[in-house]
């Protein structure tokens, strides 16, 4: 059985992405593929709903293409289902986005979410952290055995607005935070995360995969090395596979 995916990080609006993607996909016959979120906002881009509206339509038709994507909700993204203003958040857009976010909730369902596991991974869009686990059993939540992933991404998964708009949360955490990344390290998951910029993708000591290299510079200019990691279910880290240079 192939268990290589491909990982789509933050996209921000570049709708091409999904595109690249595909392309990579058929070439290297991979069959899955995880995207990380943050699907819109851009900088200077509030006013363009061109760029809302071309996203959209091309991540549905790489849905169609590849129907068993599982799809992370970014902060970005979710910021307009709870209606929490942050940076890029686009007012002019706002209804449209809401729009997009529910048409991809009832096409999607499950498969967009907060967290996915695949085997040995981990996927979220900024990560999990012990902090954040133990403030869940502060909550009431019943974190019981983390080595169990299945039960972390469920009780991740049940997670609303209280939990999850704060920093230490999955769709929040940054690592030069001074938060403990070591939540699974003992147990050899990889988690794959996206919204820290980072120039080139890279894992650290503590098995998470920074991922978000598409990301940019106000003026445009790419911040990394725009590259789609490839890594396979049991948290191995196979490739990192180049975007079309030429045709953007």
């Amino acid at each position: 059985m192939d268990d290589k995916i491909l990982v789509i990080p933050d996209v921000h609006l570049k709708g091409w992405m999904f595109e690249e993607a595909d392309r990579l996909m058929k070439e290297h016959g991979i069959e899955q593929a995880v995207c990380l979120g943050d699907l819109v906002d851009d900088w200077n881009q509030q006013l363009n709903r061109q760029a809302y509206e071309d996203v959209f339509d091309q991540l549905m038709a790489f849905d169609k293409k590849h129907p068993n994507t599982l799809w992370c909700y970014g902060n970005h993204d979710i910021s307009y289902t709870w209606h929490k203003l942050e940076s890029g958040y686009s007012p002019y857009q706002e209804a449209f986005v809401e729009d997009m976010m529910s048409q991809m909730r009832k096409r999607m369902q499950e498969r967009l979410n907060f967290c996915h596991v695949i085997g040995k991974c981990m996927f979220t869009h900024a990560g999990v952290t012990w902090e954040f686990l133990d403030w869940l059993r502060y909550r009431g939540f019943k974190v019981r055995d983390i080595n169990n992933l299945e039960d972390v991404k469920n009780i991740v998964n049940q997670c609303s607005m209280l939990e999850l708009w704060k920093d230490e949360s999955p769709l929040w955490t940054r690592p030069y935070q001074g938060k403990l990344y070591r939540t699974f390290k003992d147990y050899d998951v990889l988690q794959v995360t996206g919204h820290t910029p980072v120039g080139k993708i890279n894992i650290d000591e503590d098995r998470v995969m920074y991922c978000d290299v598409f990301s940019t510079y106000q003026d445009g200019e790419p911040i990394g090395s725009q590259e789609f990691p490839v890594i396979s279910s049991d948290g191995t880290w196979i490739a990192s596979l180049q975007r079309n240079i030429e045709k953007r």
